[in-house]
């Protein structure tokens, strides 16, 4: 995750992050770290997980209140074979917008068309 944030922390346009699991999530504290500090730049993270468990602290991810945006989703997929793709483009972008709002009155990014 640092090296993301490290690679995309000086753009001027907005990053989507995408990072798919099966569960076993055991990094917390490094994960939490890491999401706050992104927070300060153009990255928006969505953690995916895919039918699996114990997802720790990507199932807390709202309730983080100590960093500047709210940067960062998670959802499961119980049965990925049933999901339809309109359902799944759904949840993929779900908070994004809203970042993206929080964002340009932030200065975070620069989302105008280039």
């Amino acid at each position: 995750m640092n090296e993301v944030i490290d690679y995309f922390k000086d753009s001027t346009l907005p990053v989507f992050v995408v990072c798919i699991t099966d569960g076993g999530i055991s990094k917390t504290r490094e994960i939490k770290e890491a999401i706050r500090r992104s927070a300060n730049y153009p990255v928006f993270w969505k953690f995916v997980g895919l039918g699996g468990s114990n997802y720790g602290i990507l199932e807390r991810l709202d309730t983080f209140s100590d960093r500047r945006v709210d940067n960062s989703n998670f959802f499961a997929i119980d049965n990925f074979a049933h999901i339809k793709d309109e359902e799944l483009y759904e949840k993929l972008l779900e908070e994004f917008k809203d970042w993206l709002g929080l964002a340009k009155r932030k200065a975070l990014s620069d989302s105008s068309p280039r």
